[in-house]
């Protein structure tokens, strides 16, 4: 692994997301907007979108990020409900 590359890095092929999210989002700026809100979650008081080309973009915000034991239990727990389990502080 390079030094500068990140340890994880997700990808999602937009045929899961036409799988799974049909209808959920009418539109991009539908989907940018759950983004920007997953981080403000996150604490963030940064997001930067980068568009790259048609089929790319890359995002990235300084929030707190999530531990081995988050990723597991809940982004990759299917139908994790984070707003009954935890209550969250929004940042200033």
């Amino acid at each position: 692994m390079k030094n500068n590359q990140e340890k994880y890095t997700l990808s999602i092929s937009l045929a899961v997301v036409n799988h799974l999210a049909t209808n959920l989002y009418t539109d991009i700026s539908s989907v940018l907007t759950e983004i920007v809100a997953n981080a403000w979650d996150a604490n963030a008081t940064k997001v930067n979108i980068h568009y790259h080309d048609k089929d790319r973009l890359e995002i990235h915000d300084n929030g707190i990020g999530m531990n081995l034991e988050d990723i597991n239990n809940k982004y990759l727990m299917i139908a994790y409900e984070k707003r009954k389990k935890e209550t969250v502080t929004p940042s200033p």
